[in-house]
């Protein structure tokens, strides 16, 4: 009783500042984000503030709402009208108090007329009949996975769904597409074109790989993608030759896991992007504990070895450089590359005696192993200069012979010297 009047009390001082900041705003566009999860003890969080929230509807820009499903009802309720300058809407939503499908097919947020970004997940039907305007999206993320008490289980024919999606959002600038576990039932491997001719940005993970899906993707102007999967076949994400290959050479950025690649395949599919200024190689997906392939024992066959920092800045002034343009590298996963290596990569791009390859504008590396060399002092005039450096080790005296940690379960096999806040 003494918890629930506590969260009560504070949940009204809240809404309170909810509603005073909402009249002192006074005509201006609103952007509001509200999240609000089952809690115990079991309070209506979200309606609260729905009382104060829903009369500004007209002036609402921007929403972000990640609540109970049966929290939403006065939300659906709402007529396109009402909503004249909506431009953003993201729906996070709990299946422990799920509402029956068909009242998301009414949903008069979803026809706002300026709606231009969309955000969903947690909607257990298929959304590639939400009455939508698709093609007149620009950002698209798109969840296959609804939470179903504590179980993951796939919204129906996720991957049917994406593809009647895709082939009406032709006006996409960014796109975010979260693939879960079971999202192709039927196993199709065939897949119409998604035309996507002002695609900028991709970010993709897969739960399981789904072979042609984004081999589909026809995007000329993508220059950011991000691909992450726990899971990796021995061939690689060999969609990524048709993608980079039909972007023209224009990505700039790439974020992805070293461990989906060979030494050979990763070079290979860099030498597709000759504008690249951002490579970042780190685990599955940032912040993420899925489990994922361990990096192979023979280091000659390691992606991220001295071989691949030496095809990023060659001493031969003949030789073919590997992305000429890279300004900013990023490795948060095993380096196996040598110190010295590291440091020659560096001082080479710095340089500027090859005026074909760009200076470098920031450098961050996490290694599992204690250093062998200190190369810090000899870049400290480029540090001076403006590059910024973080180089990583773990602590000297992480492991010992006897350890408080001994027994429990380690977080990360790749980073084993990380360890949680709490246990």
């Amino acid at each position: 009783m003494g918890d629930a009047l506590m969260v009560s009390q504070l949940t009204e001082i809240r809404a309170a500042a909810v509603k005073e900041w909402i009249a002192r705003s006074g005509t201006l566009p609103l952007s509001i984000s509200l999240c609000g999860w089952d809690i115990l003890p079991p309070i209506d969080y979200c309606k609260i503030f729905f009382q104060w929230i829903l009369p500004s509807s007209s002036r609402w820009k921007n929403i972000s709402l990640a609540c109970p499903a049966a929290s939403l009802t006065d939300f659906r309720a709402i007529p396109p009208s009402e909503v004249p300058i909506l431009q953003a809407l993201s729906f996070t939503i709990s299946h422990s108090k799920a509402t029956p499908d068909a009242e998301w097919n009414d949903c008069g947020l979803f026809q706002a007329s300026s709606l231009r970004k969309f955000s969903i997940s947690g909607i257990n039907t298929d959304i590639s009949y939400l009455p939508l305007n698709w093609s007149k999206l620009t950002h698209l993320s798109l969840n296959g996975d609804t939470l179903n008490g504590d179980q993951w289980s796939p919204m129906g024919s996720v991957i049917d769904a994406f593809t009647r999606l895709l082939e009406r959002c032709f006006g996409l600038v960014s796109c975010r597409v979260y693939v879960g576990y079971g999202a192709n039932p039927g196993n199709r491997t065939e897949f119409p074109t998604f035309s996507l001719p002002l695609l900028e940005s991709l970010w993709v993970f897969e739960m399981e790989q789904i072979p042609g899906f984004l081999a589909a993707f026809d995007a000329p102007k993508l220059r950011k993608i991000e691909y992450w999967t726990p899971r990796s076949s021995t061939a690689g994400p060999s969609f990524l030759t048709r993608l980079l290959s039909n972007s023209g050479g224009g990505v700039q950025e790439v974020s992805t896991d070293p461990r989906l690649f060979s030494a050979h395949d990763l070079v290979k599919y860099l030498h597709l992007c000759p504008s690249l200024t951002s490579l970042s190689l780190s685990l599955a997906s940032p912040g993420s504990s899925f489990p994922t392939s361990p990096m192979p024992h023979d280091m000659s066959d390691s992606p991220i070895s001295d071989s691949l920092l030496q095809s990023f800045a060659h001493s031969k002034a003949d030789d073919e450089c590997l992305c000429p343009n890279l300004e900013k590298f990023t490795c948060l996963t095993e380096a196996h590359f040598s110190d010295d290596a590291l440091l020659e990569f560096i001082l080479r791009k710095q340089s500027g005696e090859d005026k074909r390859i760009k200076k470098l504008k920031s450098v961050n590396v996490t290694f599992t192993r204690r250093p062998t060399v200190d190369i810090m002092p000899q870049l400290s005039m480029h540090i001076s200069d403006g590059l910024k450096i973080s180089i990583t080790y773990p602590p000297r005296t992480y492991r010992g012979t006897f350890s408080l940690y001994d027994g429990l379960p380690e977080m990360d096999d790749a980073n084993p010297y990380s360890q949680p806040l709490f246990r």
